[in-house]
């Protein structure tokens, strides 16, 4: 058995099929990825304490029985044999769905942290926007963030900033309060959803 410092990983990405929404230990770590993510990446917004979370084990059950969510796996191969696997764990996931008919829409994009800085989070970004175009035939692709209005939140800056190199323009600011007023209570300042869009008319790469 060799070491697993001896092994390459290598990362897959596909559109969970159906019959992932039974797989219990699957869904359970995908909801924990997704929860740890969001809790380091919206510090401060919200009230503390406040029981807040961005999703739990039946909302990513319901994304993948209705085909949108997209799942990234590490997959470690031995380097004398690469077609023989050691292991297949999933590290983070992605919603994908449509928004109108000429729009394609993702959100939830998350990666367990020991995986950032791989490239495997603009890569997931861009299965995405391949599918959106591929397979929904959309022209344009959007997605949301929430920022604070008040002030600048060091991580939401960083992931703008990411988000425009990659080709992402501003097109609408939406106040929280107005758009879903039953959350309202939940936030310790005021704050907005920025939506990101990118055309796809050239090519995704």
């Amino acid at each position: 058995m060799e070491s697993s410092s001896m092994l390459a990983s290598q990362i897959t990405i596909e559109i969970a099929p159906p019959s992932a929404a039974q797989e219990i230990a699957l869904i359970e770590k995908l909801a924990e990825i997704v929860n740890t993510v969001y809790t380091e990446t919206e510090s401060g917004l919200f009230h503390p304490n406040c029981g807040n979370k961005r999703t739990n084990p039946d909302q990513i059950k319901q994304y993948i029985s209705a085909g949108e969510l997209a799942i990234a796996y590490t997959v470690l191969c031995l380097p004398s044999h690469p077609s023989s696997t050691e292991g297949h764990q999933a590290i983070g996931c992605i919603r994908i769905m449509r928004h109108s008919y000429t729009h394609g829409e993702f959100g939830m994009l998350a990666l367990d942290p020991t995986h950032r800085g791989g490239g495997t989070g603009r890569a997931m970004v861009l299965f995405a926007e391949a599918y959106c175009k591929a397979q929904l035939c959309c022209s344009a692709i959007q997605l949301e963030l929430l920022f604070p209005t008040t002030f600048e939140h060091a991580f939401k800056m960083r992931l703008q900033e990411w988000y425009l190199r990659m080709g992402y323009k501003i097109v609408k600011h939406v106040d929280v309060t107005e758009s879903h007023p039953d959350l309202a209570s939940l936030f310790a300042y005021p704050c907005e959803w920025r939506v990101f869009e990118k055309s796809l008319d050239q090519e995704v790469s």
